[in-house]
């Protein structure tokens, strides 16, 4: 890889352009490598390149290569073909979590899902058959993403030993997830109300795992720093993973769709258990409480339903609540990050994606 345009911290802009080069040539070598078993595996894997490098921040990889050489680290052009096994094990949680959420786009396009429902519907599959075949194939595209974001780290420059602390690291992350998904999916279906704590327990194992504490721990692992320092990041990533569901919950009613590029409904129509409308309950007068039991989770309600969702969450209190909480954690994920060894200029900036996570416009 061209290391001339490596500065000492490369602006997110710049790495992501390396990452992005990076994953293309993964996923077209992945492609050619597909020619030899079949066509349609060679169509998946090039639809699944498309809608990848389609959009998407790579906050993830950034995070690592953050604590990685704000702990050290140096050798940035074995790191970044690394660092994409965080932007595709990202990508495979994203292609599962939108079959799961009934969602067909991302990044303002069409999803993997969406791009194959698309393709049988013109091809005159019955809706039904369209739908569920789509949801195979992008159910194995998440699958390939994850092999690949996987065989990164075992093909990376480093030691075995650090590299196979990583994977350590990453499969127990994968297992972790797969927990608090599970629990997020049967929050929608289990009925009554769930418990703040079991709300927050699930903000951690679905998203701080996998969005914070294991990219900024593989990092820190290819640093070769110490368990006490991993486990300070592991805490720094707590409370900023708690602090981003918090957000990422009041972008998901209150957010401007064309920015976010995904839907702002699905959370209201699909009945999803968060804090927030925990909240909206505890804090709702008699009869806001009954309007909002008659909206959540109507798959039927129209666009000034959901409007009368959001008024009634934002009148009694409830927004500004989880908004509060989401303040107090990402306080508390600041504090934490200051007692690392993590050195001035990437500290700084992991602080400002910190604040920009958490403070985003909803």
């Amino acid at each position: 890889m061209n290391t001339e345009i490596v500065s000492t911290e490369p602006s997110l802009a710049n790495f992501k352009h390396d990452i992005d080069r990076e994953l293309e040539r993964l996923l077209t070598a992945a492609i050619i490598e597909a020619q030899s078993i079949d066509e349609v595996y060679v169509g998946l894997l090039e639809a699944t390149r498309d809608t990848l490098l389609g959009g998407g921040k790579r906050l993830r990889p950034y995070l690592a290569y953050l604590t990685y050489s704000g702990l050290g680290g140096t050798r940035y052009d074995a790191f970044v073909p690394a660092a994409v096994s965080q932007e595709l094990l990202h990508h495979f949680l994203l292609i599962h979590d939108d079959i799961i959420d009934r969602d067909f786009t991302r990044h303002g396009g069409l999803n993997v899902e969406g791009t194959y429902r698309e393709r049988f519907l013109a091809k005159g599959l019955p809706p039904a058959d369209a739908l569920h075949y789509a949801e195979s194939f992008a159910l194995l595209a998440g699958n390939a993403a994850c092999a690949l974001g996987l065989r990164a780290v075992t093909d990376a420059k480093f030691g075995a030993k650090l590299k196979l602390e990583a994977l350590r690291c990453m499969q127990y992350m994968l297992f972790e997830i797969m927990g608090g998904e599970l629990m997020d999916v049967d929050s929608s279906i289990s009925g009554g109300t769930i418990s703040p704590e079991r709300l927050l327990r699930i903000c951690h194992y679905k998203t701080a795992t996998y969005s914070f504490q294991a990219p900024l721990q593989f990092g820190a692992i290819l640093a070769g720093a110490p368990s006490g320092v991993q486990g300070q990041l592991r805490r720094f990533g707590h409370s900023l993973g708690i602090a981003f569901q918090l957000a990422d919950d009041l972008l998901g009613v209150y957010g401007d769709e064309a920015k976010l590029g995904k839907p702002v409904t699905s959370d209201l129509r699909e009945g999803k258990q968060t804090l927030l409308i925990y909240h909206g309950f505890e804090l709702a007068s008699a009869t806001q409480a009954k309007t909002l039991r008659s909206l959540w989770g109507n798959r039927q309600a129209d666009a000034d339903e959901l409007a009368e969702v959001r008024r009634i969450l934002r009148d009694c209190g409830a927004q500004a609540k989880t908004a509060e909480l989401a303040a107090t954690n990402l306080q508390e994920s600041l504090a934490t990050l200051a007692g690392t060894p993590i050195a001035g200029p990437a500290k700084a900036e992991l602080e400002r994606i910190a604040r920009f996570c958490v403070e985003r416009e909803y």
